[in-house]
C-alpha cells in the first residue's frame, strides 16, 4: 500500500535523449488525458486529420506535426501510444520521434504549454510510476543506477535490483520481523490462552537470523559501491622507473607526459580502464624520492596519501638495476592495499636464468611479481591479468552484489541496529510491550526503504493468521 501522496493530474512532457542536435530526438509525454490533448496538432502524411480511435497501443504510427500558428507541417515524426496502466508510469504515455533539431524541439515544447502540458520536473515520471504503483522506491533508485552505471557489471546488477531482486530480499525480512511483532501484538492485546506467543529462543533466534542477513546485505554493498565507482589502482616508484609509460601503455594513449627528467610528474594522472566488465581507475603518481623542490614534494605527499587509500597498487621497479634501499625500506614494512610488484625495463635484462643481483628473496613471498617492458610492449597481457585477479573477491552476477545508494545502507545499520536493541531487551526479559518499541521502529525504516506504508500491513497479517473474530 502506497503513502497517501498526492499524483498530480496533469500532463507533462520532457525530452528523453540528449540535448542538442542529433539524427534523432525523442519526446515523451504522461497524463490522465495526454493524448486527446495532442490530437489537434497531428496529421495523416496524407493531410487528413487524425481521430483518438486511430492510434493502435504500442505501435509506430507515422505522421506530421503540425505547428498551428502558421498551418504547417514543423515535423515528420513517429508517435508509438501506450494506454494506461500498461506504460511506464502507469498513466497514458505518448513518445514522440522526430528530428534533433533544437529549434524544431523547442517550438514542439511551446505548444505543448499552450495547452497545458508543463515540463516534467527532474525525475517525474519516476516518481509518478512510482505513486501509480508500478514500482518500488528501490527500484526506482536502481533505475538510477543503471545510468549512472560505470561498467557493465555494474549495468547488470542494476537491472537486476530493477526487477525487484533487492526489494525482494527486503520484503522478506519485513514479513518475518511482521510475523514477530504480530505474535507480540497479539499476546499483549488478547489474554486468552488461545494465541500463544513465541518462545523466547525462538523469538531471539527469529532476530538473530534476521541481523545476520542484514549483515550480509551490507558486507556485498560494499562490493556494489566498487561496482558502481569502480577500483583505484594506483603507480607508484622511483623517479623515471617509467610509471608514466606504464600508464600510457595500458591507457593505451598518452595521457601522461614522458621524459628522461626526474620529476615530469608531479600531480595525479587517472584513466579509467575496462577489465572483465570491471572499472578500474589508473592513477598515476609523483615519483617517490627524498630530495626534490616544494611542488614536487607536495606531489610525493598525494602519491602517497592516494597509495594508502586505493583499492590496489602498481609498485614498479627497474628489472635491469634491482631494488633500491630506499624501495626495498618502503615495502619491506608496506601494510596496506594489495600490491603488485612491476619490473620494468625487462627488455634490458641479460639473457641469464639470475634476472638481477638486487631483489631480496621475501619480495616473491610477499608479492606478485610481474616484468614487463613498456618499449617493447611484452608482459602487458600478464600484468593485465594479474590487475584482473586483484579484484575477484567480487562476487560473480547475482551473488549477492548490492549496489546500495547511502539512504538503503543508513537505513539497514538503523534497522540492524533496533533489532539488535529488541534482543537485547528479550535478554533482559523486559515485558513486551517494551519490546516492541524497536521492533515497530525497525518496520518502519524497512518500509521507507522500498516506500510502503506498515501499519495496515501490520493488521492485515494479525487478522489473517489468527482466530480473533470468533
Amino acid at each position: 500500500m502506497r503513502s497517501p501522496l498526492q499524483l498530480d493530474q496533469d500532463s507533462i512532457v520532457a525530452l528523453a535523449t540528449p540535448p542538442g542536435m542529433s539524427a534523432v530526438a525523442i519526446l515523451r509525454l504522461s497524463g490522465v488525458i495526454v493524448l486527446p490533448l495532442i490530437i489537434p496538432f497531428l496529421r495523416f502524411p496524407s493531410g487528413g486529420t487524425v481521430g483518438s480511435d486511430f492510434f493502435t497501443p504500442r505501435m509506430l504510427h507515422r505522421l506530421n506535426f503540425i505547428d498551428p500558428d502558421h498551418n504547417a507541417i514543423l515535423d515528420h515524426v513517429l508517435i508509438v501510444y501506450f494506454p494506461a496502466p500498461f506504460s511506464f508510469t502507469g498513466e497514458d504515455v505518448v513518445e514522440i520521434q522526430g528530428h534533433g533539431s533544437p529549434v524544431v524541439l523547442s517550438r514542439m515544447l511551446e505548444i505543448f504549454a499552450s495547452v497545458g502540458i508543463r515540463a516534467a520536473a527532474p525525475g517525474e515520471f519516476s516518481r509518478r510510476a512510482y505513486l501509480n504503483g508500478k514500482m518500488d522506491l528501490v527500484q526506482a533508485e536502481s533505475l538510477m543506477r543503471l545510468i549512472e552505471a560505470s561498467s557493465l557489471r555494474a549495468a547488470r546488477e542494476a537491472t537486476r535490483h530493477m526487477e525487484g531482486d533487492l526489494s525482494e530480499r527486503l520484503k522478506g525480512m519485513r514479513h518475518e520481523l511482521l510475523t514477530i511483532l504480530s505474535h507480540l501484538e497479539a499476546s499483549l492485546d488478547f489474554s486468552e490462552d488461545e494465541i500463544d506467543p513465541l518462545g523466547t529462543q525462538v523469538l531471539k533466534g527469529s532476530l538473530m537470523g534476521v541481523v545476520e542477513r542484514l549483515e550480509h546485505l551490507l558486507a556485498h554493498s560494499l562490493a556494489g559501491q566498487h561496482l558502481r565507482d569502480g577500483f583505484d589502482l594506483v603507480l607508484v616508484g622511483r623517479p623515471n622507473v617509467g610509471k608514466s609509460s606504464l600508464f600510457n601503455r595500458l591507457a593505451g594513449k598518452d595521457r601522461a607526459i614522458v621524459t628522461s627528467i626526474p620529476g615530469t610528474t608531479r600531480d595525479l594522472n587517472e584513466f579509467r580502464l575496462m577489465i572483465d566488465g570491471v572499472a578500474i581507475n589508473l592513477v598515476d603518481t609523483a615519483g617517490l624520492r627524498r630530495d626534490g623542490c616544494e611542488i614536487e614534494r607536495e606531489g610525493i605527499r598525494r602519491a602517497l596519501a592516494r597509495m594508502q587509500e586505493a583499492d590496489g597498487v602498481l609498485f614498479v621497479a627497474e628489472a635491469h638495476t634491482g631494488m633500491m634501499p630506499e624501495e626495498e625500506a618502503l615495502l619491506s614494512e608496506w601494510s596496506g592495499p594489495k600490491t603488485l610488484l612491476v619490473w620494468n625495463k625487462a627488455d634490458l635484462l641479460p639473457p641469464s636464468p639470475t634476472l638481477h643481483s638486487n631483489r631480496p628473496s621475501w619480495l616473491s613471498e610477499k608479492f606478485v611479481e610481474i616484468f614487463v617492458s613498456c618499449r617493447d610492449g611484452s608482459g602487458l597481457e600478464d600484468l593485465l591479468g594479474a590487475i584482473g585477479q586483484f579484484f575477484t573477491h567480487i562476487p560473480a552476477d547475482g551473488e549477492g552484489t548490492l549496489l546500495l545508494v547511502a539512504r538503503h545502507r543508513q537505513a539497514l545499520m538503523r534497522v540492524q541496529a533496533l533489532i539488535k536493541e529488541c534482543i537485547q531487551l528479550i535478554i533482559d526479559e523486559m515485558p513486551e510491550e517494551i519490546i516492541v518499541i524497536p521492533l515497530r521502529e525497525g518496520l518502519a525504516v524497512l518500509g521507507d526503504i522500498t516506500g510502503e506504508v506498515s501499519q495496515e500491513d501490520l493488521l492485515d497479517l494479525i487478522f489473517n493468521t489468527f482466530c480473533i473474530g470468533k
